[in-house]
């Protein structure tokens, strides 16, 4: 599985426990020349970004010999809807999964790509099984849980599952919209990483 996720980040939490059950986890850093201040920043929705992740997905192919699944965190979510909607034949991920994806921007600041979400990518072009994740509690403001589900409405698979997880570590008490992104918290799934390895095994298992 490739994946995208901040450093404290739910898919690195749980790859020693995906790798218990016999899957191998790529972590897909920002490339060398994206090493500025604002990381991947803009270049989460560039088809050559689509290009590079393909290139890990023939990598891992060629390697391992085996199914490569992506999934994205966050704003991880962007890169991973960008390359499933972009990338075709043996370069293409078999499914795509999305935990607390961006469905909400910023537009007007001082960065433009703040206001960049899942909907700027040809969601309409990704055919392959989707699993989209939320927190009932997540406060981030770039990931409302109650727009998550909007994902399926755009994607055009025939095996899409949206589940809308509770409980796990709450956010601290008068916690702000920005700090609540933090991966300890509801959006990052805090406490749960057992249930979301449980949640992404199923889901490849269960796929057609």
């Amino acid at each position: 599985m490739a994946a995208f996720s901040s450093r404290a980040g739910i898919l690195i939490r749980i790859a020693p426990l995906l790798s218990r059950e016999g899957y191998a986890t790529a972590l897909v850093d920002t490339p060398s020349d994206h090493k500025a201040a604002d990381g991947l920043g803009g270049f989460r929705i560039a088809p050559e970004h689509a290009e590079d992740i393909g290139r890990v997905i023939l990598d891992l192919r060629e390697r391992l010999d085996v199914p490569v699944h992506i999934a994205g965190s966050s704003r991880g979510t962007i890169s991973t809807v960008n390359a499933a909607s972009r990338l075709f034949g043996a370069a293409a991920p078999e499914s795509m999964m999305l935990f607390s994806p961006i469905t909400s921007g910023r537009t007007g600041g001082q960065k433009a790509w703040v206001a960049q979400t899942v909907f700027d990518v040809l969601l309409n072009d990704i055919h392959m099984p989707v699993l989209v994740v939320a927190h009932k509690d997540d406060m981030c403001i770039r990931t409302p849980p109650d727009r998550a589900d909007d994902i399926l409405d755009d994607t055009m698979s025939e095996h899409e599952k949206f589940v809308m997880l509770e409980g796990g570590t709450p956010n601290d008490p008068g916690i702000t919209p920005l700090k609540a992104c933090a991966g300890r918290f509801p959006h990052g799934f805090g406490g749960l990483d057992q249930q979301v390895a449980d949640l992404i095994t199923g889901f490849i298992d269960a796929r057609p």
